[in-house]
């Protein structure tokens, strides 16, 4: 997928059926769901786990986790549900890089 036109909306709702902070990305017409976890976002950044401190980690860190959504979506890492979904071994893995 050619992802050059590739936009993040501001838009950003909790799930609280997947423990998950969920934002979206638009390529023209398309938009896709990306999701990163709660966990993830908390113990990734030493924080407290609580839903405010991931919105909080998920805001301060908006560049680094859309570039992750970002290389998800080229290389065609969709789930069963057809989104993106971040967890803390992704974002262990991205920051070694």
């Amino acid at each position: 997928m050619d992802t050059s036109g590739i936009t993040y909306s501001d838009e950003t709702t909790w799930d609280a059926s997947r423990g998950a902070l969920q934002f979206y990305a638009d390529i023209g017409e398309t938009r896709i769901m990306c999701c990163i976890g709660r966990a993830a976002l908390n113990d990734y950044y030493r924080t407290e786990d609580t839903n405010e401190k991931a919105f909080e980690n998920y805001n301060l860190n908006k560049k680094f986790i859309h570039s992750i959504a970002t290389r998800f979506i080229e290389q065609d890492r969709f789930n069963d549900r057809r989104d993106i979904f971040i967890n803390l071994q992704d974002l262990r893995n991205t920051s070694m890089r």
